[in-house]
């Protein structure tokens, strides 16, 4: 029943019924693939045509972006040849034929199944019944049938190795929700993890198994469970670990599966995921964060004495990190790298690209290091009146430019050419152009703005006492102005849903509750509103008494364009909440040691970045990733 080859990769998803014809030749993820004819003639080799079932995540508000997956073992195939395309290869026409009532063809644990020298170049009819009780999701419905019935579509199979996907997709929304805990910190894993199933477990023959995935499809670790609930539909295993220890910080995907009589398994459901997150506190007073990545290719070359020639090995090295206001040692740290800037700086953004190279040589080594990746960072230095611009692939400061009074916040333009400073302390935005580094203008913009964000349009958003407003960049008068009950402390615009997210704190800022409330940017009606807790302050923390509002404890909210504008990551008086803007769905939940003071995201390597003042330190939070090409 179990196969034990292995298979590559080729991505077929099927969505809903109505998408299959769409996506049957250019497949789930909006890519058309183009394949290679075999010459006329040639002869047919021994080809191994690959299958392979898994469980995946798509995003809500477009099916045509997976943003993880994870294999879904033991599944039903089967599969009958239609008709030829040009030139076919291969003899087998039909795999996995019931007998009787009984399917004969089932994926491995790994959800793979291969057939050795299948037609290819040709139509085929493919069947799969997720087992059991269908593939019950928002995103597409398998029905359940009673074998041998299956769930049947049509498929080209191209001349080609590689197996076809055959998923099960549901949205992102949903993929956390049968897992408890869905987050844990690397210094803090629980005794036990608690997976749901969609068929009944059973200890009759042998305890459910759990195995955990990593982002690859590998599995990293399997656990027996411990106990089963009432229901037999959950199952407590002990947190998983690797054989070599615990588990890395990462996001893991999961399967539950039940020991048969006659000692095989079958899969039982548990296709969700969790994340362990990185507690690094060697950040001290850390307040801001952004995003930055780079790519070093190394070359390290060894002359050799007798001959005028050197050998050299290359080598690529991909580093994604959190860039870091340290508050109350007036610096910003990244990448094992620390610069001084202004008095307490808060506030900091990332943007634009750029190389350097350099060489140093020890004896008879001789290693070249050519690093390409985020170039830039500003820094809104609140207590000196002004910004820091940093070269992060040099690190130094190119210019400080003096703003208004109290710079609390920054934000970019959509093209990076233009940053918007909020000055807390005269009520003011000022405008910098970053090609030149200096201020081209300075606005009036309402009481106390803490909180800015640009839309996809490029016009600017403020959040200050009592009010969000939108400002024409061309003009920088208002464009709207909505009334909010507090202190918009945190803002961000998702320009496919139209909506603006806000964080509101109440004025003063040592107790009662934060809120989080959806706006829609063109009419200004509330959208949605939730409460995400009261108020906690820095109680340990000398971070306190360098605030400029008491509203600035512990709030943040990040949408970011590259998840789609549909995901959204807020800070809470105890952890965090990631939900989806446009319905308030939460996606997951976790909990820190002390408030949250900012937020960052990289989508493409699906990581979010939150600073803990009280604890010096920044937490890692693995997501789904998102690339945005």
């Amino acid at each position: 029943m179990q196969p034990t080859s292995n298979a590559r990769l080729f991505r077929f998803l099927s969505v809903s019924y109505a998408a299959i014809s769409v996506f049957l030749f250019c497949g789930f993820d909006g890519g058309c693939s183009f394949w290679n004819t075999p010459p006329s003639g040639s002869p047919a080799p021994a080809t191994v045509q690959g299958f392979e079932t898994r469980n995946t995540t798509v995003l809500p508000w477009s099916t045509s972006t997976v943003t993880s997956s994870s294999p879904r073992p033991y599944q039903p195939i089967r599969g009958g040849w239609s008709v030829d395309d040009v030139n076919p290869i291969g003899s087998v026409e039909s795999f996995g034929l019931p007998n009787g009532n009984q399917y004969t063809a089932y994926t491995d644990t790994m959800g793979n199944y291969t057939v050795d020298n299948l037609r290819q170049n040709a139509n085929w009819v493919l069947g799969i019944n997720y087992l059991p009780n269908g593939c019950k999701t928002s995103a597409a419905k398998f029905p359940y049938q009673t074998p041998p019935g299956m769930w049947w579509f049509g498929y080209y199979i191209a001349y080609q190795n590689p197996p076809i996907h055959i998923d099960c997709p549901r949205y992102v929304t949903d993929a956390y929700q049968g897992v408890l805990p869905q987050f844990s910190l690397n210094t803090a894993l629980p005794a036990t993890l608690s997976v749901n199933a969609t068929a009944p477990l059973s200890s009759t023959y042998g305890a459910p198994q759990l195995l955990v995935f990593n982002r690859t499809g590998s599995i990293v670790a399997t656990e027996n469970a411990s106990s089963i609930d009432s229901t037999g539909l959950s199952a407590s295993f002990p947190f998983p670990a690797a054989s070599s220890g615990a588990l890395a910080p990462d996001m893991y995907g999961t399967a539950v599966l039940n020991t048969n009589s006659d000692g095989t398994q079958s899969y039982a459901g548990g296709g969700n995921f969790f994340s362990i997150g990185n507690f690094a506190t060697n950040y001290p007073s850390a307040f801001g964060v952004a995003a930055a990545e780079s790519t070093s290719n190394i070359q390290v070359c060894i002359s050799i004495p007798v001959r005028p020639y050197f050998t050299c090995t290359s080598s690529v090295q991909q580093n994604h990190y959190p860039v870091v206001t340290l508050a109350e040692n007036s610096a910003v740290s990244w990448n094992e790298r620390t610069v001084y800037v202004g008095s307490t700086p808060v506030a900091i953004a990332t943007y634009g690209t750029g190389s350097t190279s350099s060489t140093q040589t020890s004896g008879s080594t001789r290693t070249t290091v050519d690093t390409s990746g985020t170039a830039y960072a500003i820094v809104a230095n609140s207590q000196s009146n002004s910004v820091s611009i940093l070269n992060l692939l040099t690190p130094g400061v190119i210019a400080t430019v003096s703003v208004g009074k109290t710079p609390v916040a920054v934000s970019l333009s959509p093209d990076s050419s233009l940053a918007y400073v909020a000055n807390y302390g005269d009520s003011t935005v000022s405008v910098l152009n970053l090609s030149t580094n200096s201020v081209i203008g300075t606005y009036p913009v309402g009481m106390q703005p803490l909180s800015l964000n640009v839309d996809g349009s490029g016009n600017l958003w403020v959040g200050g006492v009592a009010y969000i407003k939108e400002l024409s960049v061309s003009t920088y008068q208002v464009l709207q102005s909505i009334s909010v009950s507090g202190e918009a402390t945190s803002l961000a615009v998702s320009a496919t849903q139209g909506q603006v997210l806000v964080t509101i704190a109440p004025v003063s800022g040592n107790s009662g509750a934060l809120v989080t409330q959806a706006y829609s940017t063109s009419s200004g009606q509330v959208l949605n509103s939730s409460s995400i807790g009261n108020i906690v302050p820095y109680v340990s923390s000398a971070i306190s008494s360098q605030l400029v509002s008491p509203a600035q404890l512990g709030t943040g909210t990040l949408v970011s364009a590259n998840y789609g504008n549909d995901l959204a990551i807020s800070a809470s008086p105890g952890g965090f909440v990631v939900t989806e803007v446009s319905t308030g769905g939460t996606i997951m939940t976790g909990t820190t040691p002390n408030p949250i003071r900012a937020i960052a995201v990289d989508p493409n390597y699906g990581e979010v970045y939150l600073t803990v003042p009280d604890n010096n330190a920044v937490i890692t939070v693995p997501l789904p990733p998102v690339p945005s090409s």
